[in-house]
């Protein structure tokens, strides 16, 4: 379980956040997407404006330098590309506490394929609420007779910024037409997967994540609903 110490949750026009002061990255990062926001015009910023986040005091942030020359990315938990509308919006997902050190060979190739699929989703659905997040998990810890309490993993930079060991992106549906909620929830090894890829193979229910995190995502939830965090579901059409 992430012991994540003392947070602070920020809310912003495009995203809502709690970060961790102890591991310098987001808990979570959630986003409500609609067609509107990811069909617009709006590019890439160049330069990108990285900068660490002014709502959190020096110390308890990532800064700039601490990614330099650490070989990871500053990986966008809630992406530049959800924002094409408002250049405001897209600069603010560029504060360091929407980011976490992602491995190159996953930020730029299947993550950024599954958040493309996202965009895709929330086009053809009109809307989605999405959730993203760093997680700390070592397998050995679902078998009592191996687990021991503990998951290794890296730090970097002057500041101490925790580098996950896995990523997690969960999508909630709300209710269109004569379909209820649907939920789709994937997680990914900080690490490159080899083309072509294959999705699918992510998925996981929701409850599992929040097994192996401790956070407890949708809590309002009618409880008739509760079982759609416990399943796996297909990958939508888009």
């Amino acid at each position: 379980m992430w012991e994540f110490g003392p947070t602070k949750v920020i809310t912003r026009a495009g995203y809502e956040l709690e970060h961790s002061a102890t591991d310098k990255i987001p808990l979570w990062v959630c986003e409500h997407m609609t067609k509107y926001d990811v069909t617009g015009s709006l590019k890439r910023p160049k330069p990108e404006p990285f900068a660490p986040d002014p709502e959190l005091p020096p110390g308890s942030r990532a800064e700039k330098k601490d990614y330099v020359g650490s070989s990871y990315d500053r990986g966008h938990q809630a992406p530049s590309a959800d924002q094409t509308r408002s250049q405001v919006r897209q600069n603010e997902t560029y504060y360091l506490s929407n980011m976490a050190p992602q491995a190159p060979q996953l930020n730029q190739r299947i993550w950024k394929n599954l958040e493309e699929h996202v965009r895709d989703w929330a086009a053809a659905k009109g809307e989605l609420f999405v959730i993203t997040g760093p997680m700390f998990y070592d397998p050995k810890e679902d078998d009592p007779s191996t687990a021991d309490g503990s998951t290794p993993y890296y730090l970097i930079g002057p500041d101490e910024v925790a580098v996950p060991t896995h990523f997690y992106k969960i999508l909630a549906s709300p209710p269109r037409g004569s379909e209820g909620w649907q939920f789709l929830a994937f997680v990914m090894e900080n690490r490159g997967y080899s083309s072509p890829f294959h999705l699918e193979k992510q998925l996981v229910p929701v409850s599992w994540i929040e097994e192996r995190t401790g956070l407890r995502f949708f809590p309002g939830l009618p409880g008739e609903l509760a079982g759609l965090k416990t399943a796996k579901a297909a990958l939508w059409p888009e």
